[in-house]
């Protein structure tokens, strides 16, 4: 949390709903979004393609399965 908090680092993390998880993938986001200077967002594609980060507004929005991007605020 000390790194994340001093050096507000882009953070690339493999978010998954529908695998068999021992944790709520949620209570990741949870930890991110308490810094609040996060962004998050997803590709509009696929991860075999370049495509557009489109940006995550509400849970119903994040992948099943996919990466999603947390950006800090500029």
């Amino acid at each position: 949390a000390n790194t994340i908090k001093n050096c507000k680092p882009i953070l690339i993390i493999e978010f998954s709903v529908s695998r068999d998880n021992q944790y709520d993938p949620f209570e990741m986001i949870d930890f991110i979004e308490s810094f609040g200077f996060y962004e998050i967002f997803k590709l509009s594609g696929t991860k075999e393609r370049k495509s557009k980060l489109i940006q995550i507004n509400s849970r119903e929005e994040f992948p099943n399965h996919d990466n999603i991007f947390c950006i800090p605020k500029v």
